[in-house]
């Protein structure tokens, strides 16, 4: 697996760097559960960045553009349980690769690069694994009770979508499956986890709205045993830390109305506060970032590869949305013409040289002014043609 920074800096800058890293987490867990689905038994992780760099090809430098490299992250392995000889041996690999020749070239993604973001090429620099001893996690089996729907992986792979809006008045998710998707949220022989090496260092912060059997307020899951405890003295002190009756360890930190909250945190979206509940996630950061760097990045796998198990988790998507995934699944945003609040306003696209109105949600009929002027119709550069945002009625 690897990342071209480029494909996110140009729309989000310095935040590229992480948001690759939690690509790169989602992609860990979809291989997880698609070897799952061919009766794959686990699939192995490498990690020294150099090393996979050379043998994807990736370090010519002469065949890739100055300002869109593509960086590795990692080698996985899928154990197909079929009788394979020996152990993967990187030296082997790296060794019958110097007699092969690579050739072409990677294509331009972009004809101008107007930003430079130099602190990315930084901290993927100093983030880079080096080498170190392999690490081979043993999980606990967990058996999950059986799930209210089952339809087949296929189907629920394909019929995935982002929500982008609840309505806030459906039913209550039922108690049963609320339990089942965080029970599954623990470190087990299962996918998504059967790609995980390592001890868990993130945890999970629920904001309940509408849950059967489940008092509305902030909680909080640990997904490795020591967590609360150490979690705990870093927390505001009128949390009550309440055990909840549940089939795995839940703690109420406040009872009450937590919607807004929900709502701030998630980028004021009100998909956050209209779901059965939100999530967020908490990590062990300055622990792990200070012993060795390159945690970094495994940290943001990890968000992404729970991230990932969320969205496949839903089995009722008009109830739930997990946090972790809110700010990627809006794409309504306050336009810079109309000047209306998010969620009322117009779609918007942007591109790396311009901003661009691709269409409308219920905008009232409007005026667009700067400075007391009527601005001018903008034209697209490639096209040549003229676009701007149009009144249109009131629906």
């Amino acid at each position: 697996m690897s990342s071209i920074h480029w494909r996110e800096a140009w729309k989000y800058g310095e935040r590229a760097f992480r948001y690759c890293q939690h690509d790169i987490g989602h992609a860990l867990a979809a291989l997880s559960y698609a070897a799952a689905g061919l009766l794959a038994r686990r699939t192995a992780q490498r990690g020294r960045r150099r090393e996979i760099g050379a043998w994807l090809g990736l370090d010519r430098a002469a065949d890739f553009v100055a300002d869109e490299r593509e960086t590795p992250d990692l080698f996985c392995r899928i154990d197909t349980g079929a009788g394979a000889e020996g152990e993967f041996s990187g030296p082997a690999l790296s060794q019958s690769l110097q007699s092969g020749e690579w050739f072409g070239s990677a294509k331009r993604l972009s004809g101008r690069h107007f930003y430079r973001w130099p602190i990315i090429d930084q901290v993927a620099e100093h983030t880079l694994k080096p080498p170190t001893p392999a690490e081979r996690l043993t999980l606990p089996a967990l058996e999950l009770a059986p799930p209210s729907q089952n339809p087949a992986a296929s189907r629920l792979i394909r019929q995935r979508r982002s929500a982008q809006h609840f309505n806030g008045k459906s039913a209550p998710l039922p108690l049963a499956d609320f339990y089942r998707i965080f029970a599954a949220l623990l470190p087990a022989a299962k996918p998504p986890f059967t790609a995980w090496n390592w001890p868990a260092q993130v945890h999970i912060v629920l904001f309940v709205h509408r849950v059967d059997g489940i008092e509305p307020g902030l909680y909080f899951l640990p997904r490795s045993a020591e967590a609360a405890d150490r979690i705990r003295p870093a927390c505001a002190a009128d949390y009550v830390w309440q055990r909840v009756d549940a089939p795995f360890e839940l703690y109420r930190l406040q009872a009450g109305n937590v919607r807004q909250a929900a709502k701030t945190l998630s980028c004021h979206q009100p998909i956050a506060s209209d779901s059965a509940f939100s999530l967020g996630m908490l990590a062990r950061f300055a622990d792990n970032v200070s012993a060795e760097a390159w945690r970094y990045r495994r940290l943001f796998w990890e968000c992404g590869l729970l991230g990932r198990f969320c969205i496949w988790k839903r089995k009722r998507p008009a109830c739930a949305a997990p946090a972790s995934v809110v700010s990627s699944t809006m794409r309504y945003t306050a336009c810079w013409a109309c000047r209306t609040k998010p969620g009322k306003a117009c779609t918007i696209s942007r591109s790396a040289s311009r901003w661009r109105i691709t269409g409308y949600r219920r905008c009232r009929p409007m005026r667009i002014w700067r400075n007391r002027r009527r601005l001018r119709p903008k034209t697209d550069r490639a096209s040549g043609k003229y676009f701007a945002a149009k009144p249109v009625d009131s629906d």
